[in-house]
């Protein structure tokens, strides 16, 4: 009996950031002024899969035939190195149409799809359409004002597991599960240099998984101070303010509505499962440190089709309503680190 395991690791991630942070930003977010960028340069990605158990990216916007076409036999493999990730991921970026080449990693920058359910879906919808925002500028309060995020700020990677038995023959219903992610700064970076709490990994399969690195779940609801002017940033009804009146305090990021006007919804908060524990009600992975593997407490991502594949689309983040060692604006101290994600997945002992 074996427990097959398929494993994926983000190897390395870099950033490269642009000046400081001139202001301040208040409150318990971490979204720069509008003139400064944190942006990282992806740099490689590497998996591999044990004897029975198949990894492949499978990407369905690609034509017949190509490489990472479902036609394609010929792209399943064991071991899924480096530079196999970033041959996608530069093949993606050349895609023509616009919407085909959203998340090929050539950078990141702090993005948010806003609130988020750590067992849903993305939010898709409404401002979010087509893909998470970045970063917005003072005044900005509705995402819906809110820069796009650029195609290249984060990553979406469609992976495909396949089972086969002896046979080379699908092995169907059997059950997918995450066994490990591992959040890390690289190794070559200082402690202060730690990006790795601002990591958010969403599994997209049969079921829905969000991900990051202690389960913590920052705010995506405040008032802020983006324009430098003393105090939060306000509600101007118009360019020049000749009266003097006090304007309304405005509210950045999600709002619930109270007496017709937008205001704090301190229930607005990105939830995430905590990669730092195993097969809890707070980490529902499956734990293959033992020769059976343990799913008590674990969701599995999904089971095997007729012919033996599930598909896992991962999408990869940088959260920008996350602090960054306890502090609301995110330094230059940053730029150039580093970081890692590795993930592994397993299914139940086959015969």
């Amino acid at each position: 009996m074996k427990t097959n395991k398929a494993k994926m690791i983000v190897a390395t991630l870099g950033i490269v950031a642009g000046a400081a942070t001139v202001g301040s930003i208040s409150g318990t977010v971490a979204w720069f002024q509008y003139n400064t960028r944190v942006t990282a340069a992806y740099v490689g990605t590497s998996a591999s899969v044990s004897r029975n158990l198949q990894i492949r990216i499978q990407d369905s916007n690609f034509d017949a035939g190509d490489y990472y076409s479902a036609t394609n036999e010929n792209n399943w493999k064991t071991n899924l190195e480096v530079k196999d990730i970033t041959d996608y991921l530069t093949e993606k970026s050349k895609l023509t149409d616009a919407a085909k080449k959203k998340g090929n990693g050539k950078k990141f920058a702090p993005v948010t799809f806003g609130k988020a359910k750590r067992n849903e879906v993305l939010p898709h919808e409404d401002a979010f359409a087509e893909g998470p925002r970045s970063n917005p500028m003072g005044g900005q309060f509705e995402y819906t004002s809110w820069a796009k995020a650029g195609a290249d700020e984060y990553i979406t990677i469609p992976l495909q597991v396949r089972l086969l038995n002896a046979a080379q023959a699908g092995m169907k219903d059997k059950s997918i599960y995450l066994t490990d992610l591992t959040l890390q700064k690289d190794s070559t970076e200082e402690a202060t240099k730690d990006l790795s709490s601002a990591l958010r990994v969403h599994f997209d399969s049969t079921s829905k998984q969000l991900w990051s690195k202690d389960g913590s779940t920052p705010v995506t609801s405040a008032k802020l101070d983006l324009d430098n002017d003393p105090g939060v940033d306000v509600i101007r009804d118009t360019r020049y303010n000749w009266s003097g009146v006090t304007y309304e305090e405005g509210v950045y990021g999600d709002a619930k509505i109270v007496d017709t006007k937008r205001a704090v919804d301190d229930g607005a908060v990105v939830e995430s499962y905590n990669a730092s524990a195993k097969n809890t009600a707070d980490s529902p992975m499956a734990n293959d440190e033992t020769a059976a593997l343990t799913t008590t407490n674990a969701i599995a991502l999904g089971t095997t089709n007729d012919s033996g594949m599930l598909d896992i689309k991962v999408t990869i983040w940088l959260e920008g309503w996350s602090l960054l060692g306890g502090s609301a604006i995110w330094s230059e101290n940053f730029a150039n680190s580093k970081f890692n994600v590795g993930m592994s997945f397993a299914t139940p002992n086959v015969d």
